[in-house]
C-alpha cells in the first residue's frame, strides 16, 4: 500500500467493505492512507456491493472519515474513477460530490 500511494499518485478510489469499511486487523493500511491524505493524494470510499451506499456508522468507516477519506456516498466505482480524474485534487470533499 505505501508503494501504491506514493508520488505521482493524485488519486484513489476504494471499493471498500458493506457501507464503507475496511478491515480492523490492519492497523498499518489505516495510517499509510493518512500519510496520503496527508500529502493531498484525494481518496474517495466506495462500496463493492451494488446496492447501498458509503454510511460512517462502524469503526474502520469512521476511521476513514477521521483521516480525511471522502465518502463516495452511492457512486459506482466507474462514476468515482472519472470524477477522481476530471476534478483532479480538490482541498474539501464537498466540492467534490
Amino acid at each position: 500500500m505505501r508503494q501504491f500511494l506514493e508520488p505521482p499518485i493524485q488519486g484513489v478510489v476504494l471499493q471498500t467493505y458493506g457501507a464503507g469499511n475496511l478491515p480492523t486487523n490492519r492497523p498499518d493500511l489505516i495510517e499509510e492512507l493518512r500519510k496520503a491524505v496527508e500529502r493531498g493524494v484525494l481518496i474517495v470510499n466506495c462500496t463493492q456491493c451494488s446496492k447501498g451506499s458509503v454510511y460512517y456508522a462502524y469503526e474502520s468507516a469512521t476511521e476513514l472519515q477521521r483521516i480525511g477519506v471522502c465518502s463516495g456516498l452511492d457512486m459506482t466505482i466507474e462514476a468515482a474513477l472519472m470524477k477522481v480524474r476530471d476534478f483532479g485534487i480538490l482541498e474539501n470533499c464537498s466540492f467534490f460530490f
